[in-house]
């Protein structure tokens, strides 16, 4: 998926997930001309649960959604092969609300302001992978990692080995903040995918965390305010 066109739907769709129905703060969205949607939260919200968390069924959710004024107004704007980008990434939020999800969206403020971060809803064991928190990336060029670093919403950026390439890092899986002594890894599927592995064990309640890097932080994460670097 191209950077502006993941961007676009990223910002959209976690505005209708998360900021307008779920969480009690905004999210850092990728764009600064992004204006919130007007979203029919109780609609949403019954939706959600009817198809979502008593019936499994994603599909049916989608095509409830699709019907909501807002959504419609969105989806007018898109070519088809866009439309298709549109409806995968609406899947990876949709999942967060699965019971057998495992995680949910919180809040911290230890970074300065209140930003997301994602609680265990169950005890995980290592090994264990945490299929429903995913993300996809795109590949930035070098212009496009300078504007958003110039623009200071460079929070979703991340170095790939396997592309050797900068790139923006999108969906549900964006709000795992990192820790130096983290509880998963990053789990690459599929041409772009991305999802978490468990290499220690999380009890329930307990914050999800991943590394971003040896030096992601400045050199050897020199700046780092993650808990295991403030112990």
């Amino acid at each position: 998926m191209e950077f502006t066109l993941l961007s676009r739907l990223d910002d959209f769709l976690c505005d209708t997930f998360l900021d307008c129905f779920y969480l009690w703060f905004s999210t850092i969205k990728m764009s600064k001309y992004h204006r919130r949607p007007n979203i029919q939260s109780d609609r949403l919200a019954d939706i959600v649960y009817r198809r979502v968390i008593c019936a499994n069924d994603l599909s049916g959710a989608i095509s409830e959604i699709f019907r909501i004024p807002s959504v419609i107004e969105f989806r007018a704007k898109l070519t088809e092969a866009e439309e298709i980008e549109f409806n995968s990434h609406m899947k990876r939020y949709l999942c967060m609300y699965l019971p057998t999800a495992g995680y949910e969206i919180s809040d911290t403020d230890r970074y300065g302001g209140v930003e997301a971060r994602v609680i265990a809803t169950k005890d995980w064991r290592a090994g264990d992978e945490i299929r429903h928190c995913t993300g996809v990336i795109t590949c930035l060029d070098p212009e496009q990692d300078r504007m958003l670093k110039a623009q200071n919403r460079d929070f979703s950026v991340m170095w790939s080995t396997r592309k050797n390439t900068s790139c923006l890092f999108l969906g549900p899986a964006r709000f795992l903040n990192h820790d130096c002594e983290s509880n998963t890894k990053f789990m690459p599927f599929g041409e772009n995918g991305i999802s978490f592995k468990v290499i220690r064990n999380i009890a329930c309640g307990e914050e999800i965390t991943t590394f971003y890097g040896e030096h992601y932080f400045g050199e050897n994460n020199s700046e780092c305010l993650c808990v295991s670097c403030e112990k």
